[in-house]
């Protein structure tokens, strides 16, 4: 199909001595210098969002330069250019906001239950299976298999997922793959495949850690957790739960942290170390207090008086 190229156009400003690392790129005193990375502009193909191999080349050189030149602000335009028809190019730009819309519709219905969300979900799929809008399927396929997450319709989740980790991966979008893995592992988890749950969430776990993506790594790591609990794993359990608590506590998330602790204690509690067991599910108690969630800081303390752990 010939239609709308989209390519990107990187430029440099350069800052005098005397400014921070952030100053407003339209300053005056920032000399704009639009031919440094001429030779880095990238092009997409007609009607595509995906990063050829040398695109990815021109985007690695790019940023090798910024880190070596802190004290530069690169700006990133994007352009379409004459190839194929007016009529055609307005008619992809529609259909890309046609898209947007269905998916956001669909998120909405979502969150209120409402079984319209598979008819957006849909409808956007298809929009942007038809533009080759590799990315936007991704964004759209993630939410439809969370709506099917929702409803229990867990193979149909995965079969989604499972598609949006070529289109990540395709794209070499590292934050984005260790998310669907995630996702992919707390769907295994939901279906009792907890080996497949622990390859995943490890896979997961390495791409967050390789990227210093402490967020993403705690989340991976508290699902991995839970699979090991799942699987009688108890020393690996307790083992990834203690570096999910520190990657929490160091990203300032308090409500993940108190779920952390929780799980740590029961892990503690399978290893027969009561009194750890006891000092975790205090704190979470205690923290779920603090967040205003009452009814999750009477459950532990329901469990330590069944379990007589004081």
């Amino acid at each position: 199909m010939i239609g709308m190229r989209v390519h990107l156009l990187i430029c440099t400003f350069l800052a005098l001595a005397s400014y921070g690392a952030e100053p407003p790129p339209h300053d005056p005193a920032w000399a704009e210098d639009r031919q440094c990375f001429k030779s880095q502009t990238i092009y997409f193909g007609s009607s595509g969002s995906a990063l050829s191999v040398e695109a990815k080349g021109k985007v690695a050189e790019v940023a090798k330069y910024v880190g070596a030149h802190p004290s530069t602000a690169v700006r990133i335009e994007g352009h379409s250019d004459d190839r194929g028809s007016a009529e055609h190019n307005l008619g992809i730009g529609d259909r890309r906001a046609e898209a947007l819309v269905m998916n956001n519709l669909g998120t909405a219905f979502t969150r209120q239950g409402m079984d319209e969300a598979a008819e957006c979900f849909e409808q956007a799929l298809a929009i942007r299976r038809e533009i080759g809008d590799l990315l936007g399927e991704a964004q759209s396929a993630t939410n439809m298999a969370d709506y099917y997450v929702q409803l229990k319709r867990f193979d149909e989740a995965l079969e989604l997922l499972n598609r949006v980790l070529e289109i990540r991966r395709q794209a070499a979008t590292p934050y984005g793959e260790g998310v669907t893995l995630n996702n992919l592992g707390e769907t295994f988890l939901a279906l009792g495949r907890f080996d497949e749950a622990v390859d995943r969430l490890t896979q997961a776990r390495q791409i967050f850690h390789d990227i210093e993506e402490i967020r993403g790594e705690g989340y991976a790591l508290a699902n991995l957790g839970g699979a090991y609990l799942a699987l009688g794993h108890t020393a690996d359990a307790i083992g990834v739960l203690e570096r999910a608590l520190e990657l929490r506590q160091a990203s300032g998330e308090r409500f993940d942290e108190a779920h952390t602790l929780r799980d740590l204690g029961r892990a503690y509690q399978l290893a027969g170390q009561d009194e750890r067991a006891a000092a975790c599910l205090r704190q979470a108690a205690a923290t779920f207090v603090d967040l205003g969630n009452l009814a999750q800081a009477a459950a532990i303390q329901a469990q330590l008086g069944e379990s007589g752990v004081h």
